[in-house]
This record gives structure tokens, sequence and C-alpha cells, in this order.
């Protein structure tokens, strides 16, 4: 799908992005994944919703969404830095349509993209904590935009029970050979058009719990 706001990705990114699909598959074949179903989400496949996953566990995500959810069309949004780009390329070679943009880079474009894909029937995941933190802090963003649009919030708490831990911001993980992941799906979460700023917390934290519950592990 053509989109005339979508930014260029350049052949290194695209390089760099073979390599590490690469590295990922190979990854995934190894790991045992279990999958822990909390929502009505097989049974409906008509709906589509925000997925909302913690920044730390990104490597695993996109093979955990084509293993499990494979006839779904999902979108992610990545940032627009350069780092960004080359995430755009790995998840566009996943079979995930990237949506460039972020807080602070293409914010306000990014909403309206984000919407239009929603409304277009497409899954959208995000990092409610990136792209720079606080770690395991639910920013506002994701709930503003289940409100806006009244698209359900897929909360995913994601385990790995053996990792190596990169020394950035969020301790990215990258799941060991042979190891296991658990994956945490939903409850389903709607969040109303008419709430208040009081609700409107309640909400964020709500879901911030429902990512924590099996997913923040230190």
């Amino acid at each position: 799908m053509a989109r005339p706001t979508d930014l260029p990705i350049g052949w290194k990114a695209r390089v760099i992005a073979a390599v590490g699909v690469t590295i990922i598959r190979a990854f995934g074949c190894t790991i045992h994944f279990k999958l822990h179903h909390k929502s009505p989400l097989l049974a409906q496949e008509e709906t589509n919703y925000i997925w909302a996953v913690w920044h730390n566990c990104l490597f695993s995500f996109p093979i955990i969404y084509r293993k499990f959810f494979a006839s779904r069309k999902g979108a992610a949004l990545t940032s627009a830095s350069k780092d960004g780009e080359i995430a755009a390329a790995v998840v566009k070679q996943l079979g995930i349509a990237p949506i460039r943009g972020s807080n602070s880079r293409r914010g306000g474009q990014a909403l309206i993209e984000l919407t239009t894909w929603l409304n277009e029937g497409y899954d959208i995941a995000l990092t409610p904590d990136g792209p720079r933190g606080p770690r395991y802090q639910l920013s506002p963003g994701l709930i503003l935009l289940a409100k806006k649009t009244g698209t359900p919030i897929m909360p995913v708490a994601i385990h790995y029970h053996s990792c190596w831990k990169l020394n950035s911001w969020d301790q990215f993980r990258i799941p060991k050979p042979f190891s296991r992941i658990d994956v945490h799906v939903g409850p389903v979460v709607r969040v109303p058009p008419d709430i208040n700023a009081k609700q409107f917390e309640e909400f964020r934290l709500g879901v911030q719990e429902l990512m924590c519950a099996e997913g923040c592990h230190d």
C-alpha cells in the first residue's frame, strides 16, 4: 500500500535489515513460544486492534505476530530517525507495514496515518514506553489513540525465560537460542470516547498494569 507521506528506506538500511531479519528468523526457529490467550481475538478476525508491547521486547514481537496471527493485516509505528529507518525495513521484510513517526518526529502526521491504517482494518503495533522511555511507563498517546478511534487495545506481555540484556535505556532483550518465551495476550481494553481526565489516567494505569503483569522482568 503506497502512502504519499511514506519516508524512503535507503539501500543500506535494507541490507542491514536483511541481515537482521535472517538472524531474527534463525533465532525464532529455536525458541519455544507458549501463547496465553485472554481475549476473543481468534473468534473475531473482523476486529482490528492497537497492539501494545514494551520497547525492550520488540526483537520477538514480529515473530510472535506472524507465528500466531499470520492471517491478520498488521502495521507498526517506527521512529523517523536513522535507527527507525532500519527498524522500518525490518518490519517491512517481515510482512508488517511500517509507519514512520514518533512523538518528537512527525508526531502529528504519524497520528493521522495511524488513524488511517486503523480505519482500513489494519492492526497497529505500538511501544507505549518508546522511543526513549522511561522503561515500562505507558505514555498517554496509546490511550488517546484508542479513545479517538474507538479501536480496542490488545495488551501484550512477553516474558523471556533466558535472554541477553543490552546496555540501553530499556535493557533491550534478545532471547537466547533454544529458550522459552511466554506470550500473554489480552484481555482487550476498550476506551470510551467520553471519559474525563481522571478516568483517562485510570485507563492508562490499567493497561500499564496488564502489560507488566507478566512482562516486566528486570
